[in-house]
């Protein structure tokens, strides 16, 4: 037997020789990721200091009275230092508390509904739905409280919505979910998943921002929806306190304008509950990923009542990416000027501006920006009649 002396090394062996390498390439690899995501500085696009009067929030939160890590407290103050002036929080068939003020945002009780069929988010009950009732016409019932129900994920491959026959009874569905986005993240490990989680480490928005991604086969569905009657899109957070509230707020939000002549909500929280509500129920929202730029502006002038053979005009906000996309789903087409949307056809019309975000790896970098409601766009309305020419009236003499 050969004993080594002290100034020899006992040799590895071949799989532990490779198994060394593949983890010094992981940890390179990981590495690489994490230390680029740190020359990234987000948003992308300085704020406006005067932009206009906008109403910024989130949608879609858990808070410890479910399966969340924060209290509704705690989640208000991220909110808070986020720029946000209200959160629309969803625990688990919890019994909703009465709308309050905490660190200057208003707090909205939802209720996310477990059902057979998927996931809803109840906003506007009174309280939440009981044992029967969720297994039963969900979203009749939710109505019949006077809410609006609106399908949460639903094209999660973990729980997703499966009784799309039921779907017009909803208010609207959730396109994009950064809680979806993550877990569809997870099919891609190498050029996706794995580069979104080192980033997260050092830069959590930018970590956040590598997983968000187009969402073509719900959109295909929620304009299906929309074509018979006005139904809403909304972007949702379904944010649990990992990664941080603060990151998640800061990365998106959804948009709605303040009461008339106001700039921010009323100070009354029952009022301005009411204004959310209403607001979110309706499809006056949008969707804005305030890691690339705010959204205070954005606006498609000409949808109060969209006909075939109008057009829509996009406003964009004042500050933008140097490289944007406007692209057009549905009814209409975009003119050769660059914002207004030619309404072509009867269906339904959703207009998102994307940008292109550096330092995403394996992606072509193309993210959105600003997110649309779908609209509804009715027939042509006919042309009126041609008035009948007035009767000839003679300037001759009579015999």
């Amino acid at each position: 037997m050969v004993i080594p002396g002290p100034g020899r090394r006992k040799r590895l062996g071949p799989a532990r020789r490779v198994l060394t390498l593949l983890g010094v390439a992981v940890v390179l690899y990981l590495g690489f990721f994490a230390l680029t995501a740190l020359l990234r500085r987000y948003p992308l696009v300085a704020p406006d200091p005067t932009p206009p009067a906008a109403v910024m929030g989130a949608w879609h939160v858990h808070s410890s009275r479910s399966d969340g890590r924060g209290t509704p407290e705690e989640i208000a103050k991220a909110a808070a230092e986020a720029g946000l002036e209200f959160v629309v929080l969803a625990d688990h068939n919890v019994d909703p508390s009465p709308p309050r003020f905490e660190h200057g945002v208003l707090l909205i009780d939802a209720v996310e509904v477990s059902t057979p069929h998927g996931h809803v988010v109840a906003l506007g009950v009174p309280r939440a739905l009981t044992e029967e009732e969720r297994k039963g016409d969900v979203l009749a019932t939710i109505t019949s409280l006077g809410g609006a129900g609106f399908l949460a994920h639903p094209e999660q491959k973990k729980n997703p919505w499966r009784d799309w026959p039921s779907a017009p009874k909803a208010a609207g569905l959730e396109l994009y979910s950064a809680d979806s986005m993550f877990r569809t993240a997870q099919r891609s490990p190498v050029t996706v998943f794995a580069p979104a989680t080192a980033s997260w480490l050092t830069n959590p928005i930018h970590g956040l921002m590598t997983v968000v991604t187009d969402q073509p086969a719900l959109r295909d569905r929620l304009l299906m929806l929309a074509t018979a009657a006005p139904f809403a899109a909304i972007c949702a957070h379904d944010a649990h306190g990992l990664p941080s509230y603060l990151s998640e707020f800061r990365t998106l939000a959804i948009q709605i304008a303040p009461p008339p002549g106001q700039t921010g909500l009323p100070e009354d929280p029952v009022e301005a509950a009411r204004h959310v509500t209403d607001a979110i129920a309706h499809g006056h929202t949008s969707c804005v990923f305030r890691a690339i730029a705010g959204g205070a502006g954005f606006e498609l002038q000409g949808a109060e009542d969209p006909s075939v053979g109008g057009t829509l005009k996009v406003k964009l906000p004042a500050r933008r990416p140097e490289e944007i996309q406007i692209r057009v789903h549905g009814a209409g087409v975009l003119d050769a000027d660059g914002t207004t949307v030619r309404l072509d056809r009867e269906g339904a019309v959703q207009v998102e501006v994307w940008s292109k975000v550096p330092g995403m790896y394996f992606q072509d970098g193309w993210k959105p920006w600003l997110v649309s409601n779908p609209l509804r766009v009715r027939p042509a309305v006919p042309a009126a009649p041609a008035p009948a020419p007035a009767p000839s009236v003679s300037t001759e003499p009579p015999p």
